[in-house]
């Protein structure tokens, strides 16, 4: 059965195996096995406060557990990437080039595209926020009931792509020349944006998208629960997608694929 918690575990353990098995430099192997130790030792505190805590207080810590294991399966899966698959780089950079060249005619060239880029990066930021705020709106909706419901799909869907980006190893487009002319914003939350991704994230591509396919995953449980919250999340998803694409944090392939993977998720929990 698909619990936030079998879905945590599967995670640590598999990334702990290949941590072990895969040829990465040794310091990064212990960093990846004391990410993963840390998420295990986290799971058993949880199953040990069941027995000895009151079942109000681990109710809510169940709640926001998750989000903390998110975070830990994100950067153990970082610490076992090798070098970027070029091939395949090349491949996601290539379609990015063609596919902006063909809407290149019909994109507007006014001075509102730079204020459109802008609103994109505004977008993107809401990635980060976005999933722990849907468990605030649960709350909010009465809803508690469903949380777990609502980190299963949301984990099932961020976890596979941290697990496939250690087989599908790319650097993220921003990092590469750009090859189309889409105009990229230039102000604070661009900066914002930038120094997050620069101090926060593995600084490897998560291939599908991550950041779509957890904020797709929570749209999709909220609209099930709370549609008018379902609907507002819809929209910021659609912006991280956009925002996602234009601000050359993830490839077209990657948010495509990742919106796919929330759809799965979804039917699958």
């Amino acid at each position: 059965m698909l619990t936030p918690i079998s879905i945590s575990l599967t995670c640590f353990l598999f990334l702990l195996i290949m941590g072990w098995l895969r040829p990465v430099p040794q310091a990064r192997r212990l960093q990846a096995s004391l990410l993963g130790s840390t998420g295990l030792a986290l799971i058993m505190l949880q199953y040990w406060g069941y027995r000895r805590l009151s079942g109000s207080f681990m109710s809510v810590v169940a709640d926001w557990l998750p989000a903390i294991f998110m975070l830990l399966i994100y950067w153990q899966a970082g610490r076992i990437v090798r070098k970027p698959n070029e091939r395949l780089q090349s491949f996601l950079h290539n379609t990015d080039i063609a596919l902006f060249g063909k809407l290149s005619p019909i994109i507007p060239r006014s001075k509102y595209r730079t204020y459109i880029s802008n609103v994109q990066e505004l977008a993107y930021l809401f990635c980060y926020p976005l999933v722990p705020l849907g468990v605030v709106v649960l709350y909010l909706a009465h809803m508690r009931n469903n949380i777990a419901h609502y980190w299963t799909a949301v984990l099932l869907a961020a976890c596979f792509c941290y697990v496939t980006t250690i087989f599908f190893e790319t650097l993220p487009p921003r990092a590469l020349p750009p090859g189309y002319g889409f105009p990229l914003s230039s102000g604070w939350v661009r900066n914002l944006n930038l120094w997050i991704v620069r101090f926060v994230s593995i600084q490897i591509n998560t291939f599908p998208s991550a950041h779509v396919a957890s904020g797709g995953a929570a749209a999709l449980i909220l609209l099930r629960f709370a549609p008018h919250a379902g609907i507002l999340y819809l929209l910021i998803a659609g912006g991280i997608a956009a925002g996602a694409i234009t601000g050359r944090y993830h490839y077209i392939l990657d948010v495509i694929l990742g919106a796919l993977i929330a759809v799965a998720a979804f039917l699958l929990t």
